[in-house]
C-alpha cells in the first residue's frame, strides 16, 4: 500500500528535457529556432517551443493553451563547461526556484524544476520496501524475457538450465546463490 496515496508522481507528469529539444533539432547554438509539436508535454495538446541561443538572453519560450487559458513564458538557459572538457552542457533554469535542471515537469500550469513541487515524488518513493524488491525482481524477469525473445538468451538447452541464464539471474539478484544440490540438479559445475 502506498505511503502517500494522494501524492503527485513525477513519472506520470508531463515533462520536457534538453535532449528532447536537441533531438527535435530546435536546440542549435547561435540560432533562434522554433517548432510546434507535442514534445511529450500536456498530453496531446500542441505546444510551441522557441529556443533562443543567439541573443544575450538565452532561453526557451513556451506557448500553449491548457484548461482554456493561454500561457507564454520564457525559461532561461544556462551553460557550464563540460567536466570532460568537451564543450558546454546546457540546463534549464527554473523560473520559480532558480535551480538548474535537464528536465522540467508540468504538475500545475507551468514547466518547473522538481523542487518546485514539494508534495510530488517518484513512483518508487511511493512504494514500500517489499514492493520495490518485488518490482526489481519483476524487471529482471522482464529483461530475461526480452533477451529470450531476441534469441540472445536461452533458459534451457536439452532440458537443462544454461549457465548463462543462471549467471544472469544471479547478476539481476533473482537467484541469490546456487546450492550444490541446485548445481547437481541443473547439471552445472561450480
Amino acid at each position: 500500500m502506498p505511503f502517500y496515496s494522494e501524492a503527485t508522481l513525477y513519472d506520470e507528469a508531463p515533462s520536457i528535457t534538453i535532449s528532447a529539444l536537441k533531438k527535435g533539432k530546435i536546440f542549435q547554438e547561435n540560432k533562434i529556432c522554433s517548432a510546434i509539436g507535442e514534445f511529450g508535454i500536456i498530453g496531446r495538446n500542441q505546444i510551441e517551443v522557441e529556443v533562443d541561443l543567439l541573443t544575450t538572453e538565452f532561453g526557451v519560450t513556451f506557448r500553449y493553451s491548457k484548461g482554456g487559458r493561454y500561457f507564454e513564458y520564457k525559461v532561461p538557459l544556462v551553460s557550464r563547461e563540460s567536466n570532460l572538457g568537451k564543450g558546454k552542457v546546457w540546463y534549464f533554469q527554473c523560473i520559480k526556484t532558480g535551480k538548474r535542471a535537464f528536465k522540467l515537469y508540468m504538475i500545475g500550469d507551468y514547466l518547473l524544476h522538481r523542487d518546485a513541487y514539494p508534495k510530488a515524488m517518484y513512483e518508487s518513493q511511493d512504494s514500500s520496501k517489499n514492493e520495490r524488491e518485488l518490482n526489481r525482481i519483476a524487471r529482471g524477469f522482464k529483461r530475461l524475457d526480452e533477451l529470450e525473445e531476441k534469441g540472445k538468451l536461452r533458459f534451457f538447452y536439452k532440458g537443462k538450465m544454461t549457465k548463462r541464464a543462471i549467471l544472469y539471474m544471479k547478476y539481476m539478484g533473482i537467484v541469490k546463490q546456487t546450492t550444490k544440490l541446485q548445481r547437481d540438479f541443473l547439471g552445472i559445475e561450480k
